[in-house]
């Protein structure tokens, strides 16, 4: 999806980036920024192991990308234009 991720140690936040776009989310808290302004959603992110959980909305309201629920393959499917 050309998102580049970095962890950020002293907040403990993940920068998510793509073209010039930045999303910014933190461990166990529902407020984000985007465009570098504060926002808030119904969920937080979570890390289990090396895995990152994030609320899938805040991808599709960042980067414009499209997220359609496939509930045969119980997956989500995301598509996105090139930059």
């Amino acid at each position: 999806a050309g998102i580049n991720l970095t962890w950020g140690e002293k907040d403990r936040s993940w920068t998510a980036q793509r073209g010039n776009v930045s999303l910014t989310l933190f461990e166990n808290r529902q407020e984000y920024l985007l465009g570098g302004k504060s926002w808030t959603f119904p969920a937080f992110p979570i890390l289990s192991g090396k895995e990152l959980y994030i609320p899938i909305g805040l991808l599709q309201e960042a980067f414009g990308m499209n997220v359609r629920w496939n509930a045969a393959a119980r997956t989500a499917e995301i598509s996105t234009t090139a930059y």
